[in-house]
């Protein structure tokens, strides 16, 4: 089958009937095909309770989906399920702009400002599904999760889709869109996910996020500190106290400064106002999150794979 282009690909809309038609074909296609689902689930036992925690939605198609595409900083950065939650922890602890010398539209900056910060920062934001969307996205697992998925696959069980953003289509990333009914399959054959496995991993990927956060110049300690109360707030199932995460942040940036240089030590002694590091070398920085995210999805999976 030739590979889709912009010349050979389209996205085809169903009518109701059409709808029907396609879901009556795609069960009894589940129905005959069970136990090749059923080896799959089992072969990837390890797997599945991160592809599950980890699933995200596409508004474009109504569907969830796992990327099949190694996703590195930026590209994380873009996907919409991971940069609503990194907005919305920037519009809870950022401060209202300024109001223009002269006033052009019907509200003012203010008011404008407060409205998108309702709409933004209502939501809870959840910690151990963004870490598993971040982990379940790195080379590592991806290479495992397309290995799991492709006999499912070949069988016309899941699709294979070009990435789709704000309708432009990139051909060169590619997603599995997992059907509502494989995903009950999934959660029925599957063993609960020990949490007590992972708690020092969680730690740590937040030790990672609250660095990527005071990567901006604009941010000082004061604010990494709103950001991690406001994470312990939301997550109080992690069991983690401010002091245990403020320490995570304070290791995690001294390890980068010990293994990459690229940044200074943390800045123990400074006050809330001040830059808790400084970045000498952004784009190793960058490259140096990538590194510690891919080790961390490598042990995520060895901690949930041990008896």
């Amino acid at each position: 089958m030739e590979k889709y282009t912009a010349r050979t690909w389209m996205f085809i809309k169903l009518t109701e009937k059409g709808k029907a038609l396609a879901r009556e074909a795609y069960l009894k296609r589940l129905n005959d095909k069970v136990e090749i689902i059923k080896k799959t689930i089992e072969k990837g036992k390890e797997l599945i309770p991160i592809i599950l925690y980890g699933l995200r939605f596409d508004r474009e198609t109504g569907r969830v989906y796992v990327p099949a595409t190694y996703e590195d900083l930026g590209w994380l950065q873009k996907d919409p399920s991971i940069h609503h939650v990194l907005s919305t922890l920037k519009m809870k602890t950022s401060t209202k702009p300024e109001e223009p010398r002269q006033r052009r539209t019907v509200h003012t900056i203010g008011e404008l400002w407060e409205m998108a910060k309702q709409e933004m920062s209502g939501g809870r934001i959840d910690i151990l599904r963004m870490f598993f969307r971040v982990i379940s996205a790195k080379r590592s697992l991806t290479m495992k999760i397309n290995e799991l998925f492709r006999p499912l696959h070949e069988n016309a069980i899941v699709s294979l889709l070009p990435w789709v953003v704000t309708s432009r289509i990139y051909f060169d990333r590619e997603l599995w869109m997992l059907t509502d009914e494989l995903l009950e399959m999934m959660s029925k054959y599957t063993t609960p996910l020990d949490m007590s496995k992972i708690e020092g991993l969680i730690a740590r990927f937040l030790g990672i996020l609250l660095t990527y956060f005071g990567m901006s110049t604009s941010r000082t300690k004061g604010d990494s500190l709103k950001i991690a109360d406001i994470i312990l707030r939301e997550n109080p199932n992690l069991g983690l106290s401010l002091t245990d995460l403020t320490t995570e942040f304070a290791n995690t940036v001294d390890e980068i400064n010990a293994r990459y240089g690229c940044i200074s030590k943390f800045n123990y002694a400074g006050g809330d106002d001040s830059r808790p590091f400084i970045i000498f070398d952004q784009e190793s920085l960058n490259k140096a999150l990538d590194e510690m995210l891919e080790e961390l999805a490598i042990r995520t999976l060895e901690a949930i794979s041990e008896e």
